[in-house]
């Protein structure tokens, strides 16, 4: 199969849907195994980010190692923010929100966050990514507007899209959210487990935010099922308790540092 074949079976995929997902699998991995760095590729993908973002985004992490290059950085950025202005109209209608820009910018975000290091010492572009999401999810520094309120899942999803903007600031923000004790998103499925409230959540972003992915110090883990102690069990609320208040003062003493 010649590249351009494969661009342009990705391209109308990207505009129609047309390539059923075990077909885009096998495309994509033999995108990644014959062309990754090739020019051709990665201008298709900054033209594609350009244009038809809210499709070609998935391509960039999914099937894994998914499309990178170092000059897609700014393409993705440009995204999340154009993402961030849609979103922003529609912060007030539910259903619109959920349809397509809020995904769009969780895909992105976690692409740029899977290429952190080469961003990293970028100070430019950690306030972009929050000023995005705040722009989205106005609700996250003003609880008395309309949209996602502390707890509910479209909510969780901005607190953790907050985490991984990297923008330390944000923990100003998410730190009054250790204060709210309402279940959080779907955490009551989980019947066998204590459910995670909007003050975990704020802990767990906080905590990525300030370079403890893993929440290792406590010995949890963060996995899909959210988290998890040695025993695969969510920790009880009182356990919860004390870690936030040993986070508070770690944020207490920041300024100091």
């Amino acid at each position: 199969m010649p590249l351009e074949l494969a661009l342009a079976a990705l391209k109308q995929r990207e505009m129609d849907g047309s390539l059923p997902g075990f077909q885009f699998n096998a495309l994509m991995d033999v995108v990644n195994q014959r062309w990754p760095h090739d020019p051709a590729v990665i201008a298709f993908y900054r033209e594609a980010l350009a244009t038809r973002g809210d499709e070609a985004i998935s391509e960039l992490w999914s099937p894994l190692p998914g499309v990178w290059d170092d000059s897609l950085l700014e393409p993705v950025v440009n995204l999340i923010e154009k993402m961030a202005s849609v979103s922003a109209l529609h912060h007030t209608d539910t259903a619109k929100l959920k349809r397509v820009p809020w995904t769009v910018m969780d895909n992105a975000l976690y692409v740029l966050d899977r290429h952190y290091s080469v961003w990293a010492k970028d100070a430019s572009i950690p306030p972009r990514l929050s000023k995005a999401v705040l722009l989205a999810f106005p609700s996250l520094t003003n609880t008395s507007v309309s949209g996602p309120q502390p707890g509910n899942q479209m909510w969780c999803n901005a607190v953790q899209m907050l985490a991984k903007s990297h923008d330390l600031t944000m923990n100003a923000v998410l730190r009054p959210f250790l204060k709210v004790k309402v279940v959080a998103g779907d955490g009551t499925m989980w019947s066998d487990k204590t459910p995670l409230r909007a003050c975990d959540k704020a802990a767990i972003a906080i905590t990525s935010l300030l370079g403890d992915k893993n929440l290792a110090d406590g010995g949890w883990a963060y996995s899909g099922a959210g988290i998890r102690s040695v025993q695969d069990t969510y920790p009880k609320w009182d356990e919860w308790d004390q870690k936030i208040i040993q986070l508070q003062k770690r944020l207490d003493a920041l300024p100091k540092q």
